[in-house]
């Protein structure tokens, strides 16, 4: 049996004060799945993957100005400058995003890296981190950890590469992974 193979952003478990986000991307998990059931090990895949969300993420975090995101509300944004000074929208000690942007989980405690044959698990530990993704009564939403067209396009062409890597390999009489 295959394991779920994509679990981008896994947080814990909610009663203990992080949350999960399942994508849902029906066509991306399947084309994982479906490359992990014939081929059997993509570790070297995912672990490719979680490189690239991590320098994606980089960018998310370095933001400057508000761009895709609601501005930090005046009064906020006043406390904000005034204790730590000129930071990008969504950092403030810089906690989150040093859990998500280095694609090593032995540098950070707060990174979740589980990368095994056929799964990848990827996120932060940090139990606010629900609160920024999903927005509070007080604070709107501003997802940082998502998948968007230009994501899949490069998780897309990393398995495509696996799977032709494993193909020429087969075709050259080396079926030895």
């Amino acid at each position: 049996m295959v394991d779920t193979p994509l679990n981008l952003s896994s947080f814990g478990d909610f009663s203990k004060g992080s949350f999960t986000i399942n994508y849902s991307d029906k066509g991306l998990n399947e084309k994982i799945a479906n490359a992990v059931k014939q081929f059997g090990n993509f570790r070297f895949e995912f672990g490719e993957i979680v490189r690239s969300l991590a320098k994606y993420n980089k960018s998310i975090f370095n933001l400057v100005g508000s761009g895709k995101y609601a501005p930090l509300s005046p009064k906020y944004a006043e406390w904000k400058l005034r204790n730590y000074g000129v930071k990008p929208i969504l950092v403030l000690d810089g906690a989150l995003r040093d859990s998500l942007i280095e694609p090593r989980g032995d540098i950070n405690p707060n990174t979740i890296i589980n990368i095994t044959n056929t799964s990848m698990e990827y996120g932060t530990k940090l139990p606010f981190a629900a609160f920024v993704q999903e927005g509070t009564s007080k604070m709107p939403a501003r997802p940082f950890h998502f998948i968007d067209e230009a994501r899949r396009r490069i998780i897309d062409q990393i398995i495509d590469a696996g799977v032709k890597r494993r193909v020429d390999k087969i075709n050259q009489g080396n079926i030895d992974e």
